[in-house]
């Protein structure tokens, strides 16, 4: 599964990002990252773990890729070598090389697939993001929300014990958003190359 992710990659700006959400199931070291399925288990875990969009990797897996919580960020072992999550920094790099949070979003959307729900709100993607609406799986109840109406992605800032950050975007707005955001919760993560 690692192979595949250095095919499908993009310049942007200085950086060079994959073009797809994460689908690994094994850390770089190749011991494997805890499928977590059930909703109570997700929502109180404190360990790594990652799951797909309704636990359907049939459906899920190709189209939005996996939802991991910020415990399998920490261990710095999620991007295959020679590659990280992208932190604070890189994230601000890619929106101010796109002209700000305030469009940046609508520059990275997939403008061509009916995957977003309307109204999507965007400018032709012309830089290879192809960023999707994957949604999250949240923390405390571990549901499902939000796939077709918004995409998030993790940063590899922590904040506090509880909290890092991440970004997201939403089919009603052209910004690139951050967020204070439960650990526990699960998002999609793009790799950066280092």
């Amino acid at each position: 599964m690692l192979k595949a992710m250095f095919i499908k990659l993009f310049g942007i700006g200085s950086q060079i990002w994959m073009t797809e959400n994460l689908k690994t199931t094994l850390f770089n070291d190749n011991s494997p990252i805890p499928n977590i399925l059930n909703d109570s288990i997700w929502g109180h875990l404190r360990s790594p773990g990652y799951c797909w969009y309704n636990n359907d990797s049939t459906t899920n897996n190709i189209l939005y890729g996996a939802l991991y919580n910020f415990y399998a960020i920490e261990t710095g072992l999620l991007c295959p070598t020679g590659w990280h999550v992208p932190n604070e920094s890189d994230w601000n790099t890619l929106e101010s090389f796109l002209g700000g949070n305030e469009i940046a979003g609508g520059k990275l959307k997939d403008y061509y697939t009916p995957y977003w729900k309307g109204p999507n709100l965007c400018i032709v993607n012309n830089f290879g993001f192809r960023a999707l609406p994957g949604g999250e799986r949240l923390n405390i109840t571990g549901i499902f929300f939000g796939i077709r109406e918004r995409g998030y992605w993790w940063e590899s800032t922590s904040a506090n014990n509880n909290q890092a950050f991440s970004r997201s975007m939403s089919h009603e707005s052209k910004e690139l958003y951050r967020h204070l955001t439960n650990k526990k919760r699960g998002n999609s993560v793009r790799c950066i190359k280092d």
